[in-house]
């Protein structure tokens, strides 16, 4: 974790003396985002969906969609913002897999500025990234959600703690089909701490059928957590979820 601080530390200070070109269309601008105005302008907002997963709500529902109604979930909220496509999309591809550690900050500011203050209430009392095997960080370099753990957690001035583990080194969930997605979660995760908070919200960066944060929450709750929302920089269209 101290790692992680220093890189995202050292990745800012080189932002900062950059000059300011946007990094999705390359043209110079002002704002305080890596993205210009107009391509943040242009940014998807998640449409509506079910308040505990990804799901589009039909006409007839409330807030929960049809799927959470016949099935055992875990999540008690979801807040996610936009949806993963221009802009978004490409500060999380290379923050994820280009190493530019300084693009946490920024979706982070991204994030706690398109939400309101009622759907982060009540603050949980700590935030949780989902974690990835020690394999998988070792190829990679670090845990993307956890660089942006820590920048909201330094925002909102709330701890950053790492409560779950990855058991077992799986294929990607990007990688699977919707059906495939909940099965190859399923027992892979395992509390690691004898502090239980009684809040937790976890932290990724691309929700997509759910099946991830779902399974963590459920280790959460049986390990005695009472509620467990997700905050999620983005979700992937709701089109696709039945495609693969």
């Amino acid at each position: 974790m101290k790692k992680d601080f220093l890189l995202n530390k050292w990745s800012l200070f080189i932002q900062q003396i950059l000059p300011a070109t946007c990094v999705y269309c390359r043209s110079g601008h002002s704002s305080n985002f890596l993205l210009c105005e107009t391509c943040l302008s242009t940014l998807e907002l998640a449409p509506a969906h079910c308040r505990q997963c990804n799901r589009p709500l039909s006409a007839l529902s409330d807030d929960i969609c049809g799927y959470c109604l016949n099935h055992q979930t875990y999540v008690d909220k979801l807040v996610c913002p936009f949806r993963y496509a221009g802009g978004i999309e490409h500060l999380i591809k290379a923050l994820k897999f280009h190493k530019k550690a300084y693009i946490a900050h920024n979706l982070a500011e991204l994030f706690l500025h398109h939400i309101t203050e009622q759907q982060l209430s009540p603050t949980p009392s700590c935030i949780v990234p989902v974690p990835i095997h020690w394999r998988r960080r070792l190829s990679r370099g670090f845990n993307q959600t956890e660089q942006l753990c820590s920048a909201l957690a330094n925002m909102l001035a709330i701890d950053s703690l790492s409560l779950v583990k990855r058991q077992h080194h799986r294929p990607p969930q990007s990688l699977l089909s919707g059906k495939v997605r909940h099965t190859n979660v399923v027992n892979n995760f395992r509390y690691h701490s004898s502090h239980v908070p009684e809040h937790v919200a976890i932290v990724d960066d691309v929700v997509t059928t759910g099946s991830t944060v779902n399974e963590i929450a459920r280790v959460l709750k049986a390990a005695g957590v009472l509620q467990v929302d997700v905050w999620a920089m983005c979700m992937t269209s709701p089109n696709t979820l039945d495609r693969k």
